[in-house]
């Protein structure tokens, strides 16, 4: 729901934190789904500690 209320907001791009299986997937369809076929998800990952 917070990537839709993003691109609803304007946002061309999605980074979404926390990444699970699935989750871009899910978060691809949400946007379709809402008409937002345009909006970019950008997948990352930090790693602040060894």
């Amino acid at each position: 729901r917070a990537a839709v209320a993003q691109a609803d907001a304007g946002a061309d791009v999605t980074a979404p934190s926390g990444m699970m299986d699935g989750q871009v997937a899910a978060i691809r369809s949400a946007l379709d789904d809402a008409g937002h076929d345009q909006v970019a998800i950008l997948a990352y990952a930090a790693k602040y500690a060894s």
